[in-house]
């Protein structure tokens, strides 16, 4: 008698449930939304009798959920992320509805909101942001362009190498992300030259550190100038969600790095 209980106990414990886990690994490997499922007292109470095979499922649940980001995974055509660069040019048709970030500037007004808040929370922080460029119409970049090769031009450079040495500083009209009005090119009112010395202010290092959280990013790192082909810009920072934000800040990689593991 006592067998037959221990061997009807044997085989009737039930596995738990598993976690119910929605990855985004086929689109993007670094990015894995996972949600724990929910056991009903009934279920918790029968799994603390199979010590070992519940110990065995919460370890693999953990290890799961270790890895999560909270958020959606973004996908390439979301308006976020499109992405403008000397390979990749506003489309022809594009449009934005836009609204002031401040009383200068605009930018898309679904972003503006966010902008604002990171603005407001720096001055909490005594730390002053001002944003000296925002959108950008396509006219307007041709303008910045062509002043900047004029610029080369004037020093003795070539025309065709003029236009190439310009375009790693200003970029050729429809291969601005200014365009899209998601991205802002924001200093400081002690500082407002846009060079590198502009990375060692309490602003630059402010951004630097927070703006993530309110779903931008470093456009164009120090390190990843071979990969963006834009020279370090620590004055550019793009909107492009809070979860795709958060984990470029995380791994230290680029928008154009991010975006190639969503293909």
């Amino acid at each position: 008698m006592i067998l037959l209980i221990i061997f009807i106990a044997v085989f009737n414990i039930p596995g738990g449930k598993k976690s119910g886990v929605s990855s985004g690994e086929n689109t993007l490997t670094t990015t894995v939304i996972a949600k724990t499922g929910t056991t009903d007292p009934t279920d918790e109470e029968t799994t603390k009798k199979s010590n070992s095979h519940t110990t065995q499922q919460a370890e693999i649940t953990t290890k799961k959920s270790a890895t999560a980001t909270t958020g959606k995974v973004t996908s390439p055509s979301d308006w976020n992320m499109i992405l403008i660069n000397k390979n990749n040019w506003l489309p022809s048709n594009f449009s934005v509805d836009l609204a002031y970030v401040d009383s200068n500037y605009q930018v898309d007004k679904r972003i503006v909101d966010k902008a604002k808040k990171m603005i407001s929370d720096a001055k909490a922080e005594g730390v002053s942001l001002v944003v000296c460029s925002a959108y950008r119409s396509v006219k307007k970049q041709t303008e910045l362009f062509n002043n900047k090769v004029e610029t080369f031009l004037n020093q003795g450079y070539k025309q065709t190498d003029a236009e190439v040495k310009a375009a790693t500083i200003t970029a050729r009209p429809r291969t601005s992300e200014h365009h899209t009005g998601l991205a802002m090119d924001i200093v400081t009112k002690n500082y407002m030259n846009l060079d590198d010395g502009y990375a060692d202010t309490a602003a630059a290092k402010w951004l630097y550190r927070n703006a993530y959280k309110y779903g931008f990013i470093l456009r164009y790192p120090k390190d990843k100038q071979s990969v963006t082909n834009v020279i370090f810009e620590p004055w550019h920072y793009r909107y492009v969600g809070e979860a795709a934000a958060n984990e470029i800040k995380t791994r230290g990689i680029c928008l154009e790095e991010y975006l190639n593991k969503l293909d």
